[in-house]
């Protein structure tokens, strides 16, 4: 809703539309740590800006960071914050890329502004909406300062997310093996979310230069493969070690006796499920308030009149 109010202000078409495009980037350039602690003092229950704008209008805000119900919503709140400016610069460059001849072929065959949306912007728009699908997909499923700094996985779990559960047991219990294997999940379920929806994209889009594209993809993933996946196959590695062979030296890539103890732990003693269920709620809402409110300011940057496109 923030992102809609901002693109109502820009577009109209006014002077100084610069500033408030700076404006809405400025929270990418902010570190998560910083941006954090802005949200968990803005939340603070008797402190906090959000609560006393509530109170305003005759409405009791909750404890924000304090409350299982409204921890993840806040948690959402932040990073939908932090990276929408991010987003809506990647879709403002596509829109921008669309030919404005066919929007006024439209509007000659009649189209009104709904039509033109979904039978010229979204189609062309559509690579660019994947790739921000993607990132944020993979953002979404990596959110751990957040998390760490707002509420440390509280209250009672409510917060808890992959990467959190990641840390926590490597590096506050030293817990390395369950650590692997959290990690080995994380990756398995971004790269099956990944493929599916680059799979979409690919059927739902014509390919042009299908040859340079693929020789691209190839050349660039065999340069990066062996260093990408090396800490991926440690990670394999040290998640089917026991307990007693992760500090063994000289270090062993092929478990002696591998076991699946940690995986059996994972789903048994801790708590995956509420973990995995928190990081899909968190990915699922993120995904939807940032391309929809991204979409809808790049949409208005694009019909704005502002000095810098006229001249272009």
């Amino acid at each position: 809703m923030a992102a809609l109010g901002v693109a109502v202000i820009l577009n109209k078409s006014m002077k100084g539309i610069t500033v408030f495009r700076i404006m809405y980037y400025i929270p990418v350039l902010t570190s998560w740590v910083a941006a954090s602690l802005i949200w968990k003092w803005v939340l603070s229950p008797q402190y906090g800006i959000f609560n006393q704008l509530l109170s305003f209008v005759g409405i009791k805000g909750p404890s924000w960071l304090t409350s299982e119900v409204w921890a993840m919503p806040a948690i959402v709140l932040a990073s939908v914050w932090k990276d929408m400016g991010f987003f809506g610069l990647f879709l403002l460059s596509g829109l921008k890329a669309i030919d404005v001849g066919y929007y006024e072929a439209a509007r000659v065959d009649g189209a009104g502004k709904s039509k033109q949306f979904f039978k010229i912007t979204l189609p062309l728009l559509t690579p660019s909406i994947f790739f921000c699908l993607i990132m944020s997909l993979i953002n979404a499923f990596q959110l751990f300062p957040q998390v760490m700094i707002m509420t440390e996985g509280g209250p009672n779990g409510a917060t808890q997310v992959m990467v959190e559960r990641i840390y926590t047991y490597g590096f506050k219990y030293f817990k390395m093996g369950y650590a692997s294997a959290y990690s080995w999940l994380l990756f398995i379920i971004i790269f099956i979310l990944t493929g599916v929806q680059m799979k979409l994209q690919k059927d739902g889009c014509i390919m042009n230069h299908k040859f340079w594209r693929a020789f691209r993809f190839y050349l660039i993933s065999c340069l990066l493969a062996v260093i990408v996946m090396v800490p991926f196959l440690w990670m394999l590695s040290t998640s089917l070690k026991s307990k007693g062979a992760l500090m063994e030296i000289p270090i062993r890539w092929i478990p002696e006796n591998p076991t699946m103890d940690a995986y059996r732990k994972v789903f048994s003693k801790f708590p995956f499920l509420r973990a995995i269920f928190n990081s899909f709620f968190i990915t699922t809402s993120y995904t939807l308030i940032t391309i929809l409110s991204a979409s809808m300011a790049a949409f208005a940057f694009t019909k704005s009149g502002f000095p810098e496109r006229t001249a272009c």
